[in-house]
């Protein structure tokens, strides 16, 4: 046989199928279709709810990438405070050591003038060996 007496052969066994049969060849096929397009439409939601899912996750993400950034800021600043602190404690005790060579040179210098003969005078609450608040 050639290939077109075949094509009608196949096609002319289909029109040979009672009206029932193609109905019911239809109702499956649009069935299956149905099913089809069911199943379609539910994996496009799907996807619209990760999608929608993976929008909220980088939000969030996004927030906390603001959150690093604000406290990478602050640890900056502390540690330019603790810098100045531990300049500032440096300079007072740079300070505080000056301040005992000036009172001891004070002191010195006070014993060493005397005012009206023996009188002395000291700086000190508690006096020093040679001045009259001791006695």
């Amino acid at each position: 046989m050639s290939a077109k007496r075949k094509v009608r052969s196949e096609t002319s066994s289909d029109s040979s199928n009672s009206p029932e049969e193609k109905r019911s060849q239809e109702a499956q096929n649009e069935s299956i279709l149905s099913e089809t397009d069911d199943e379609v439409l539910e994996a496009l939601e799907m996807a619209e709810d990760v999608g929608k899912k993976i929008d909220l996750i980088l939000a969030k993400l996004s927030k906390l990438d603001n959150i690093e950034s604000r406290l990478e800021n602050v640890f900056e600043l502390i540690a330019n405070i603790e810098e100045s602190v531990a300049n500032l404690d440096r300079e007072v005790k740079e300070l505080k050591r000056k301040s005992k060579k000036v009172d001891k040179t004070v002191e010195e210098l006070e014993i060493s003038v005397t005012f009206n003969g023996e009188e002395r005078y000291c700086r000190s609450e508690k006096g020093c060996q040679s001045c009259p608040a001791r006695e």
